[in-house]
C-alpha cells in the first residue's frame, strides 16, 4: 500500500547574491594616470610584458666590417648612441662578413637604381626568442622618392618540436616614405628559394630620410597553451622625440602549421644591409628585457556591499618562463580616500585570495613582473572573483489535503518541459492559503509502507486558478512546471572566460582550459543548487580552442541552453534532473552515445497477461485495449559532416577540417545519399567536431521507432526505493526492449491511476 503526498512551499536552496567576476583581457587593461606602472609594455593580442632595453654597446653582439668608424650622436633627450658609418677613405664596405651569401640570398630588386651593402651581422645564431633594435640617422635629406634605406634579414620564432628550427626567414625592407615591406623566403617547387611579399607596413607618416629613427624587431614563441598562435613577429616604430604621439606597431601571427619543410629553416644570424651611397649613420644592437616592472590596472568598484574578511580571489592567466615570477597584490581604496595594500593569503603564483575590507569602495590589482634578462613573464588576462552566496528558504512545507486529481508529464527529450496539474477541493474556503502559492516550490511523492517517502516530481507552482462551483464549494487548480525550468529561465550573472583554469596546470606547467563537467557544476551552482543536488561525474574533457575569445561567455545568456550545448557537443550527453535520486533530487548526465552494454529492463508491459511473454521476475503491467500505437520514421539523412577551422594554410587561407559520421548498419541507412552538413567557423578542435557529429548522427541518421500506450500506473522497487517508472527507464514491451521517453500520469484521488507511456526503441 502507498499514499500519494504533496508538499507546497518546501524549503529549497536559492541564490541570494550572484557571483561577481570582473574579467579583463590584456587589451582591456589600461594603467590609470598617476599609477605606479613602470618598465612594462603591451603587445597586441599577446599581453603585458617587461619593457625591452637596448644593450650598452652595439659592438657586443654584432660583427662590423672593415672600413667603418664609430660616431657618438647625442639625441634631444641626451641619450648617447654609438653609431657607425663608412670611413671617408673607403669607397666600398668590406663584404667578408657576408656569410649568408649562399644560404640566404638578398632581395632581388632589379628595378631599383641604388645599392645596399652588408654592414652588420650577429656574431652568433640569432636568438629567435629575442629582439634587436635598429637606428639610423641622415645628416641631411637627400631621398625624395620611394627608395630603400636599409634591409634587415632575420629568422622567425623557433619551433618547439625540433631544436633550432624556425618558422621561416624574413626580410624587412624599409623605404624612405615611412613604409616598409615584409618578405618571406620560401622554397618554391621549381624556382628554389624565393622571396614573397608577406605584407605592406606603414611605420611612420613622414620622411624617414631626415632626423633620427628607430625600429625594433621581436620574434617570440607564445608559450601559453591554447593561444591563437604558436609564435609572433612584432615590428615597432619608436619615435625618438617622446612628444611625438605616432608610434606604430605591426604584428604577424605565426601559426603552428607553418612549421613544415617548405618554410622551416635553421635559424641563422641576423643581417643588416644599409644604403651606402648617401653614407648614413646606423646602429644595431641586441635587446634585453628589464629585470623588473610593475603593472597597476585601472581601479574597479565592486557592485555589492562587501562583508568584512569575505574572500576575494584574483586569478591570473599568464605565461611565466623558467626563472621568471609574477607577484600580485590588491590596492584597496576606502570610502575616506585612503588606500591600503592587501597581501595575499595564498602562495599560488596564478591564484591569490584576499580579504575584502568592509568600508572599501574600489580595488586595484597590482602585478610585479620579474624576468631573467632574456625572457619576460606575460599577463594575458585576469579575473577578480567573489563567490556567490546561497541560503535555504524557510518554507512552511504544507501538505495538501482534499486532492482530487494529479496530472504529471515528464520527458527525457529536452530539459525544462516537466509539467503538471493538481486539482484540490476547497470547501468553505479552507484552502485559501493556496491562492498565495504561485512561484512556491512543490514536491510530489509516494509514501510506501515499510519503504518511506520517495519523490516523483519536483518543481514550482506556475499559476493558481480558483473555479467556483457553488457558494460554499470551489476547486483550486495548481499548474506546475518542473525544476528543470529553473535553469532555463536563469541568466548568466557575470561575463566569464572558461579558457584557462588557474588552479590546474598540465605536465609542462601551463594552464589548461576548464573541464566541461566543472563548468556545468559551476553554472548549476550559479542557479542556486547545492552540492548534494549535483551528481555530475569528474570527466577529464576540457574546452579546446585556438583563441580564448571563443570561450568568452557573455552575461545574460540563458544558463540552461549553455549547459545543454556544452553537454551535447563535448560529452554527447544531456543534463537531466532526477527527482527520485535523493530526498531533494539531483542533476545527472544522460549519455547520448551508442553503448554496447545492454541496459537491463526494470518492468514489462504486455498486451495479454495470459501469453508466454510474461516475465515473472519483473513487475508487469497490462497495456490498455486498443491503446498501443507504433510509429516508424526513416532517417532524415544518410550521414553527418561537421566542418571547422584549424589554423591556416601556407598561403594564409583558413585550413578546414571535416568529420563525417556514417551509419554503422545498413538497416539504418536511407539507401540513398542525403548528407547533412554543419559548418561552424568557431570550431577549432577536431575532437569536439567528432562529438558534434556523433550528437547529430543520433538525432537525424537513425531510424526512429516510437510507441505509445496506456496502462495502470505501475509501481516498482528500484535502488532500494519504491517509485513509479520515469523517463529514461528501460522496459520490455511484449518482449522487446524500449526506453521510456515521457510519461503522462493521471491520478484520481488515490484509487485510480492511469498513465500514458511514450517510448522509443532501444
Amino acid at each position: 500500500m502507498h499514499k500519494t503526498r504533496i508538499f507546497v512551499d518546501t524549503p529549497e536552496s536559492v541564490l541570494v547574491e550572484p557571483p561577481y567576476c570582473m574579467h579583463r583581457e590584456s587589451g582591456e587593461m589600461h594603467p590609470s594616470e598617476g599609477a605606479s606602472t613602470r618598465d612594462i609594455s603591451y603587445i597586441e593580442n599577446i599581453g603585458w610584458q617587461l619593457a625591452l632595453v637596448e644593450s650598452s654597446t652595439s659592438a657586443t653582439n654584432f660583427h662590423l666590417p672593415s672600413g667603418m668608424e664609430s660616431v657618438c650622436y647625442t639625441s634631444n633627450k641626451n641619450i648617447e648612441h654609438l653609431l657607425f658609418q663608412k670611413s671617408d677613405d673607403s669607397n666600398t664596405w668590406d663584404t667578408s662578413v657576408n656569410c649568408w651569401k649562399d644560404d640566404i640570398p638578398p632581395i632581388n630588386l632589379t628595378d631599383e637604381p641604388y645599392k645596399l651593402s652588408r654592414c652588420s651581422i650577429t656574431k652568433n645564431t640569432f636568438n629567435s626568442n629575442s629582439s634587436f633594435t635598429i637606428k639610423w640617422f641622415f645628416p641631411s635629406s637627400k631621398l625624395i622618392t620611394l627608395e630603400n634605406i636599409l634591409c634587415c634579414y632575420f629568422s622567425g620564432p623557433i619551433s618547439k618540436s625540433e631544436d633550432h628550427i624556425g618558422t621561416g626567414n624574413y626580410a624587412l625592407s624599409i623605404h624612405s616614405n615611412g613604409s616598409a615591406t615584409l618578405y618571406e623566403l620560401i622554397l618554391h617547387p621549381t624556382d628554389g628559394k624565393k622571396y614573397i611579399i608577406k605584407d605592406k607596413i606603414k611605420l611612420y607618416g613622414k620622411n624617414l630620410c631626415s632626423g633620427f629613427h628607430t625600429i625594433r624587431i621581436e620574434t617570440r614563441i607564445n608559450n601559453i597553451k591554447h593561444s591563437q598562435t604558436e609564435g609572433f613577429i612584432t615590428i615597432q616604430y619608436l619615435p625618438q622625440d617622446e612628444s611625438i604621439s605616432h608610434r606604430e606597431t605591426y604584428q604577424l601571427s605565426v601559426e603552428h602549421n607553418n612549421w613544415d619543410e617548405t618554410r622551416a629553416y635553421k635559424t641563422l644570424p641576423a643581417v643588416l644591409d644599409v644604403r651606402d651611397d648617401i653614407n648614413p649613420l646606423f646602429y644595431a644592437a641586441g635587446t634585453n628585457f628589464c629585470r623588473e616592472g610593475i603593472l597597476e590596472d585601472t581601479p574597479s568598484v565592486l557592485p555589492f556591499t562587501p562583508k568584512y574578511d569575505e574572500p576575494l580571489s584574483l586569478e591570473i592567466v599568464a605565461d611565466i618562463p623558467e626563472g621568471c615570477t609574477i607577484e600580485s597584490s590588491l590596492k584597496c581604496v576606502h570610502q575616506d580616500g585612503t588606500t591600503q595594500i592587501l597581501k595575499s593569503t595564498s602562495s599560488d603564483k596564478l591564484h591569490a585570495t584576499y580579504s575584502v575590507q568592509k568600508d572599501s569602495c574600489g580595488y586595484t590589482p597590482i602585478f610585479t613582473l620579474r624576468g631573467n634578462g632574456t625572457e619576460s613573464p606575460r599577463i594575458h588576462s585576469y579575473r577578480l572573483i567573489r563567490a556567490g552566496t546561497s541560503a535555504v528558504t524557510k518554507g512552511k512545507n504544507l501538505e495538501l489535503t482534499g486532492v482530487e486529481q494529479i496530472q504529471l508529464e515528464q520527458s527525457s527529450e529536452t530539459v525544462g518541459n516537466g509539467s503538471g496539474k493538481i486539482v484540490i477541493h476547497d470547501i468553505n474556503g479552507d484552502q485559501e492559503e493556496l491562492l498565495n502559492c504561485a512561484g512556491k516550490s512543490v514536491r510530489i511523492g509516494i509514501d510506501v509502507i515499510g519503504s518511506g517517502y520517495s519523490n516523483l516530481f519536483r518543481g514550482y507552482v506556475k499559476q493558481v486558478i480558483k473555479k467556483h462551483i457553488s457558494p460554499r464549494y470551489s476547486k483550486i487548480e495548481l499548474e506546475l512546471i518542473g525544476v528543470e525550468q529553473r535553469i532555463m529561465e536563469q541568466n548568466v550573472p557575470v561575463r566569464y572566460n572558461w579558457c584557462y583554469d588557474a588552479s590546474t596546470l598540465d605536465s609542462h606547467g601551463k594552464m589548461e582550459c576548464y573541464k566541461i563537467t566543472d563548468i556545468i557544476r559551476y553554472l548549476l551552482h550559479w542557479c542556486g543548487f547545492r552540492d548534494n543536488e549535483i551528481d555530475i561525474p569528474e570527466l577529464n574533457i576540457r574546452m579546446k580552442t585556438s583563441h580564448s575569445k571563443f570561450l568568452l561567455m557573455d552575461a545574460y545568456i540563458h544558463i540552461g541552453n549553455f549547459i545543454q550545448k556544452l553537454a551535447a557537443e563535448y560529452l554527447n550527453s544531456m543534463v537531466i534532473f532526477k527527482s527520485t535520486q535523493s530526498d531533494s533530487g539531483c542533476w545527472q548526465l544522460r549519455s547520448l552515445n551508442d553503448t554496447e552494454e545492454e541496459v537491463k529492463p526494470i518492468a514489462h508491459f504486455s498486451t495479454s497477461l495470459n501469453n508466454e511473454i510474461i516475465h515473472e521476475s519483473l513487475p508487469t503491467g497490462s497495456i490498455g485495449k486498443n491503446s498501443l500505437m507504433v510509429n516508424i520514421f526513416p532517417p532524415a539523412a544518410s550521414n553527418v559532416t561537421v566542418f571547422g577551422i584549424s589554423g591556416s594554410t601556407s598561403d594564409g587561407k583558413p585550413k578546414r577540417f571535416s568529420i563525417t559520421r556514417e551509419p554503422e548498419e545498413e538497416s539504418s541507412s536511407l539507401g540513398r545519399y542525403v548528407g547533412h552538413q554543419m559548418i561552424d567557423t568557431s570550431l577549432h578542435c577536431p575532437e569536439r567536431g567528432e562529438n558534434i557529429a556523433n550528437h547529430y548522427y543520433h538525432l537525424i541518421c537513425k531510424e526512429i521507432r516510437t510507441a505509445e500506450f496506456t496502462s495502470q500506473l505501475l509501481t516498482i522497487s528500484h535502488d532500494s526505493a519504491e517509485r513509479i517508472l520515469l523517463p529514461g527507464d528501460s522496459i520490455l514491451m511484449n518482449g522487446t526492449p524500449w526506453i521510456i521517453n515521457s510519461i503522462q500520469v493521471f491520478y484520481n484521488k488515490d484509487a485510480n491511476k492511469q498513465c500514458t507511456y511514450r517510448c522509443y526503441a532501444n
